[in-house]
């Protein structure tokens, strides 16, 4: 689990995070790919930034194809 100041990151941490990109984390060496203990930034530890409101295009845009699919089976199928 990632380590926020010296302490575990419990869920409200988690968001905290993805707000702020000053605060370090602690990687431990196992979780690393050089085998090194490393202190990163939250957005470095994600390897990309949040937000832009991916999610919410990626839901729309899910719904709207089940729309879809739902008129053409009525279209064809009824």
């Amino acid at each position: 689990m990632a380590m926020v100041n010296g302490r575990k990151a419990s869920p409200p941490d988690v968001k905290a995070e993805a707000e702020n990109t000053e605060t370090k984390i602690h990687v431990a060496a196992a979780d690393t790919a050089s085998g090194h203990a490393e202190d990163l930034t939250a957005e470095e530890a994600r390897q990309g930034h949040t937000g832009d409101h991916v999610r919410y295009i990626l839901m729309i845009s899910v719904a709207e194809i089940i729309i879809a699919f739902a008129i053409a089976y009525l279209f064809y199928f009824t």
